[in-house]
């Protein structure tokens, strides 16, 4: 019996250690799979990052999509760290290929997987400030980036993007807040005092907008609208002659990017040399403008400016046919059908051209042929009048198409008498005459005024006569 009981305690035992060590050898090839599988999932997941991002950076955006849309479906399980990871690229990737609505779900999805205090979720935010405002989309963008600001007052980017959100939402004294406090504590960041500068600018306060944008000159900042609103302060604080230097950098370097203002710009230069009398000066500008290609509208109102600088500077018929196209163009486009509607009658006449002209050389041979061969001797030339005389028989030549009025006849009045031969008679060559409150003036008593139908006989008689005599 003690034989056999040692038989059986030993039989006992030896399973007893064979189970173990089956025991130990199970335990040991589970422990070596969840380790290698450890292994093979780290590896995995890190070739998966590995292969995201290079796809990112060779720009193969659609592959990357299709590679992480597959991963995100596959494991619902995913650490935390690489769904985030995931879906921070997804986005991207959306975002590069411009489709908005999709790149904003994924940023929102990745800012809830982040959470409020990991450190890229005051950068997810601000990607989705960015996604909202190129859809113009400015209350949703203020949202977000008031998002930011709840969590980090002071943060620079967030502080810009709401400034931004708040002047396309037209809440320009909030906008101007916000920019006061980013410019405070960051100065140098160009692109808020571009925006502050534009702000104080349409706020009507000019000298210190320019202090904006001296600096950012100053500091070589690349936004070409910069010169543009650099000239407008200028001009606006009657410096015509450095807006004027401003407008030709704006209009030379980088207009070409800015339409509508360089058709501003186009506008206002004319408009200065117009208030600063420089009318030959306008002439050239304005002669170069209408060369390029604009829309109609800006046509029509270098078209009517041109006729201005000409009124101005004698070419009084030119202007009336600027005047009438534009008339062709759009009848009703400012003062221009009142205009027309008076002088239209004057147009078909284009021998007129020869008298109403700031050519002395043209305008004078006219005159002589008028006064014919008889010896009379030139008194005066001047932008209004040129005076002839022979004895006490003076000529005059009326140089505009409006009427003489009461205050010009007094003048010239005035000027007769100053010559050594008092005037005994006078005629006065006026296409309109004189005006309504000069009928009675003194001068006239002794003058013949040759006026109306009898004024455009005698200029077509001498134009006309050289023409059919060549």
């Amino acid at each position: 019996m003690d034989a056999n009981q040692q038989l059986s305690r030993g039989a006992a035992l030896m399973w007893q250690e064979i189970i173990g060590i089956w025991v130990l050898g199970i335990v040991a090839v589970f422990l070596v799979g969840i380790v290698g599988w450890s292994i093979w999932a780290i590896f995995y997941n890190q070739t998966i990052e590995r292969r995201v991002q290079r796809l990112y950076k060779r720009g193969d955006y659609q592959e990357c999509i299709r590679l992480i849309t597959e991963r995100l479906e596959k494991s619902e399980r995913l650490h935390q760290r690489e769904r985030l990871f995931l879906l921070y690229y997804l986005a991207r990737s959306y975002e590069a290929l411009d489709q908005g609505v999709n790149a904003i779900q994924f940023y929102q999805e990745a800012s809830k997987v982040g959470g409020v205090r990991h450190p890229l979720y005051n950068d997810l935010l601000l990607a989705i400030v960015g996604l909202y405002q190129r859809q113009n989309n400015y209350k949703e963008a203020l949202a977000y980036a008031l998002m930011v600001l709840h969590q980090d007052e002071n943060n620079p980017l967030a502080l810009l993007r709401a400034a931004e959100c708040q002047y396309h939402l037209k809440h320009v004294r909030r906008s101007r807040e916000l920019l006061e406090k980013l410019l405070s504590q960051r100065p140098g960041i160009l692109e808020a005092r571009f925006l502050y500068g534009k702000i104080l600018y349409e706020m009507g306060t000019y000298a210190s907008a320019l202090k904006q944008w001296e600096l950012l000159i100053k500091h070589h900042y690349e936004n070409g609208l910069m010169w543009f609103y650099y000239a407008r302060c200028l001009e606006n604080l009657r410096r015509y002659f450095d807006a004027i230097k401003a407008y030709d950098t704006f209009l030379k370097s980088f207009a070409s990017s800015y339409h509508e203002e360089r058709y501003k710009s186009w506008l206002s230069v004319i408009q200065i040399w117009i208030k600063l009398k420089e009318y030959h000066k306008g002439i050239q500008y304005v002669s170069e403008f209408l060369s390029q290609v604009a829309p109609e509208s800006v046509k029509k109102e270098l078209l009517y400016l041109y006729a201005n600088l000409l009124w101005n500077t004698g070419e009084e018929y030119q202007s009336l046919k600027n005047i009438e196209r534009i008339a062709l163009m759009d009848p009703n486009f400012k003062d221009v059908k009142v205009t027309y509607e008076m002088y239209k009658r004057l147009l078909p006449h284009s021998y007129l051209s020869q008298y109403f002209t700031a050519r002395e050389d043209v305008f004078l041979q006219v005159c002589k042929k008028i006064l014919g061969r008889t010896s009379f001797q030139q008194l005066l030339l001047n932008s209004d009048v040129a005076i002839y005389v022979k004895g006490s028989f003076y000529v005059v030549f009326w140089r505009h198409i409006e009427a003489i009025s009461h205050s010009k006849l007094t003048d010239l009045a005035i000027l007769l008498s100053s010559f050594d031969a008092l005037p005994s008679s006078v005629e006065v060559y006026s296409l309109m005459g004189v005006r309504e409150d000069a009928v009675l003036h003194e001068l006239l008593k002794k003058s013949h005024v040759v006026e109306g139908q009898e004024f455009i006989q005698t200029i077509r008689s001498v134009v006309q006569g050289d023409e059919e005599k060549v």
